[in-house]
């Protein structure tokens, strides 16, 4: 699990606050992106930019069971895909399930240009 690094990319596919667990989430949808519409974009890579589950009100066994078929879509994925935790997933940086590419942030350079992704949650007061 690395913390940075500078990823090239030109066409990128960036999703964040999922939420899977919570109530109000679009497990399915989410689902059906990730086996569908990912490869449908032409992109070389999806960023899942924090909160992608929701570990403030379940455990992250929990989680990951639940949302194992998701998991598995995500590291299957046609494309290069890194997960950037947020606040509410952010046991993924400390768990020993490495099953994705977890980060706290990248870097993405297309050709002169570059952005820095991230969850964002570091800059809540």
């Amino acid at each position: 699990m690395s913390t940075q690094a500078i990823i090239e990319a030109d066409r990128v596919i960036q999703v964040s606050d999922t939420h899977l667990g919570w109530v109000k989430s679009n497990e399915e949808e989410f689902l059906d992106f990730l086996n569908n519409g990912v490869e449908d974009m032409s992109a070389d890579l999806l960023i899942v930019a924090g909160d992608m589950l929701e570990m403030w009100r379940r455990g992250i066994e929990d989680v990951m069971t639940t949302f194992s078929e998701h998991i598995t879509a995500l590291r299957e994925a046609p494309i290069d895909t890194i997960v950037l935790p947020g606040n509410h997933d952010r046991r993924l940086m400390d768990s020993e399930f490495n099953a994705l590419d977890i980060r706290d942030e990248i870097i993405v350079q297309s050709g002169d240009l570059k952005f820095t992704a991230t969850h964002g949650n570091e800059f809540d007061p």
